[in-house]
Parts: C-alpha cells; sequence; structure tokens
C-alpha cells in the first residue's frame, strides 16, 4: 500500500476578491475525505469544508472558501484516513483583497550587510 502523495497544493486570488484553493494527490485510495482548514495566525487552523476524495488513485480538488474582513490567512487541507490518521498539506498563505498592505515588506531599499523583512 503506497501512502497518500501531495502532488500540487497552491492558493490562487481571484478577480472580485475570491480566493481559490487547489490540490492534486496520488494514491487516495485510503483517503476518507478532505478537510479544508483556515487560520489567521499560521498556528491555529479550524475546519472550512470537506470534499469527497474523487474515485480512482488521484485526484485533482479545487474550492473557493468564503473570505472574511482579516488581510490575510493560511490554508492547509487535512486528508483524513479511513484509520483516522490525519495527513496534512504544507499551510499556504493568501491575502485578502481588502487588505492594502503588501504581503512583505523589504527595508532600507539601499541594501549594503542586511536587510529587514515584515509582514510574514
Amino acid at each position: 500500500v503506497l501512502p497518500l502523495k501531495w502532488v500540487d497544493h497552491q492558493v490562487r486570488s481571484l478577480a472580485g476578491c475570491g480566493t481559490l484553493l487547489q490540490w492534486t494527490t496520488t494514491n487516495n485510495e485510503f483517503v476518507s475525505q478532505y478537510i479544508i482548514e483556515r487560520s489567521t495566525d499560521g498556528i491555529h487552523f479550524s475546519a472550512l469544508d470537506a470534499v469527497q476524495p474523487l474515485t480512482g488513485n488521484s485526484g485533482q480538488y479545487s474550492i473557493v472558501p468564503q473570505t472574511g474582513s482579516v488581510s490575510k490567512y493560511f490554508y492547509r487541507v487535512n486528508a483524513l484516513e479511513t484509520d483516522g490518521k490525519a495527513n496534512y498539506s504544507a499551510v499556504l498563505q493568501s491575502r485578502n483583497c481588502g487588505s492594502d498592505k503588501p504581503l512583505i515588506s523589504i527595508y532600507p531599499s539601499l541594501v549594503r550587510q542586511s536587510f529587514t523583512i515584515s509582514g510574514m
């Protein structure tokens, strides 16, 4: 039995302030459901929605989660297996269109020895 493999996982911004979460897996025959989770701090996640796995060995999935008033969200997918084991995707960050702050700021602009990154 081969373990679940995360082939691709990405978050894209949509026109009209939406977010598209997409993922592709192989060896998903023992996955009972995919649970989409979201966080505002990248540490504490809560379940948003669940998607049933496609029939077969692999699948491509997508969901458009409802956005809120937070400037950025963190997403991950929990592939819950039939034996109860959780198999998490990588954590991805999206930026809500309501935010006017850049996702990353680097300063000073003329770097000589070091620079600072903020907004992560």
